[in-house]
């Protein structure tokens, strides 16, 4: 199974869909999008192009938090304060591992820098 089938089938089990094709046409109502027309002809009833599908933490990842003392929110993820400093004096966290906002590359990279940056001027050479 190729990588595309995979990210189908995981959207699938969370109640969406991956389509690939060109976009011929938005349909909406005032600025509010109601569908999405492909080239080929193919209308898409949607309100969104693009969304997030529920995350949850993993149950290693859980462990893992639970097993170091980490505080964890309501939703499974790591309560981090400023520089990213966890619950735990001296640990440090970043990405999706402490909220939904960094599932994406971007976001979660610069969370990242930020954890470095902290330890960094935290513990100087």
């Amino acid at each position: 199974m190729d990588r595309a089938e995979e990210a189908r089938r995981a959207l699938r089990a969370a109640g969406s869909d991956l389509v690939h094709g060109e976009i011929a046409r938005l349909h909406h109502r005032d600025g509010e999008l109601y569908a999405v027309e492909m080239a080929d002809g193919t209308r898409i009833d949607r309100q969104t192009l693009l969304w997030a599908p529920p995350q949850r933490q993993v149950p290693l990842v859980t462990h893992l938090a639970d097993s170091l003392g980490l505080v964890l929110d309501d939703d499974g993820f790591v309560i981090v304060g400023a520089g990213q400093q966890t619950s735990v004096p001296g640990l440090y966290a970043a990405g999706d591992l402490t909220t939904a906002w960094e599932q994406g590359a971007m976001n979660a990279a610069g969370a990242g820098a930020t954890a470095a940056d902290a330890l960094h001027f935290a513990h100087p050479a």
